[in-house]
């Protein structure tokens, strides 16, 4: 640690409510507590800390803490008594990732390196919304019964273990693998709102083998689904080919709104896909739908037409997307 930072974390530190560091290189040694610290925040330092138990000794009574780039971790663990809210991106390489925070109700984890934890450990019974982005942990844990916000960025998991959420209420899930992630979470029949992929990237899934309907099986009181633009090719497709024309007859009965970025890889499909999906939804009244804003105006312009009078009972909206760049409206509806 420089020594005239030291000399002011000795002098000063008992009094301090706030503390930010950044660009630095941190020793622990000689670090006292902090009574009365309830902010901290280190930005791209190194730490001679490597499981954080020197932070969780002398920083007891934290409440907001970001640690953003923090090198010299191993096996880092938070466990701090009066933490509400935390952000943490993770970009050098730890073994595992561990939060134990009873009061927690914010959360953002990103793990950002190929080479992330292969471990990653969530314990927050009061934690309501959750961001965590994770590349490939063998084991993931996820306890937090009271969460209503899940974003879930993952690319595979070789285990899991999530208590069911009960209160969930808007769950975002961005995957690769959506079908089996969506299979092999309990994600909680509460939720109401369900969005599934992201829509600024294009890159086509590999073959997901989970259609439209079946997430009516795992989410049966959803009411607003939006679908980013490779999902909503990947449910074309199996829509398309039949191939999984399953045994589902759990229609939904609750669904009132979709937003939908469509890929447009083939108009007539995309047609009968949008059709299909006003005719089982039959409680749905309201859809969005966003065509690629490189299509040329006239064939926009025709798919418009035919679509609004092929689902004449649902309000449409029209728009365009562009990957990088932000929605337009071309019309809002009747």
């Amino acid at each position: 640690m420089p020594g005239i930072l030291k000399c002011f974390l000795v002098y000063a530190g008992h009094h301090l409510l706030e503390l930010e560091i950044k660009n630095s290189w941190l020793s622990v040694d000689g670090l006292l507590l902090m009574p009365k610290l309830t902010t901290l925040t280190l930005e791209f330092i190194t730490l001679d800390d490597e499981n954080l138990e020197k932070v969780n000794q002398c920083f007891p009574y934290l409440q907001v803490l970001n640690l953003i780039g923090v090198e010299g971790l191993k096996e880092p663990k938070i466990h701090l008594e009066h933490l509400k809210h935390c952000h943490w991106t993770v970009s050098n390489g730890p073994r595992s990732v561990t939060i134990v925070a009873p009061k927690l109700v914010q959360l953002n984890l990103l793990c950002v390196k190929p080479n992330g934890p292969r471990s990653v450990t969530i314990v927050a019974p009061k934690l309501v919304q959750l961001n965590l982005r994770c590349v490939k942990p063998k084991m993931l844990v996820i306890d937090t019964p009271f969460l209503s916000y899940l974003h879930l960025t993952l690319q595979g998991a070789r285990s899991f273990k999530v208590q069911e959420f009960h209160n969930l209420d808007t769950l975002h899930l961005e995957s690769p693998d959506l079908g089996n992630l969506l299979c092999s979470f309990q994600f909680g029949r509460t939720a109401n709102n369900l969005v599934l992929g992201a829509k600024n990237r294009t890159e086509l899934l590999g073959q997901i083998t989970f259609c439209f309907e079946m997430l009516f099986v795992e989410f049966p009181n959803v009411k607003a689904i939006t679908v980013a633009p490779q999902v909503w090719a990947a449910f074309q497709w199996n829509f398309s080919v039949g191939d999984l024309e399953l045994e589902v007859r759990t229609y939904p009965k609750g669904l009132k709104e979709i937003t939908a970025y469509l890929m447009m890889l083939n108009v007539d499909v995309t047609l009968k896909f949008i059709s299909h999906i006003v005719n089982i939804c039959t409680s749905l009244c309201d859809m969005a739908l966003f065509i690629p804003r490189g299509l040329r105006s006239n064939d926009a312009s025709d798919f418009i037409t035919k679509c609004t009078a092929q689902c004449s009972k649902v309000r449409l909206r029209w728009g365009t997307w562009k990957e990088g760049t932000k929605d337009a409206w071309i019309s809002d509806g009747v």
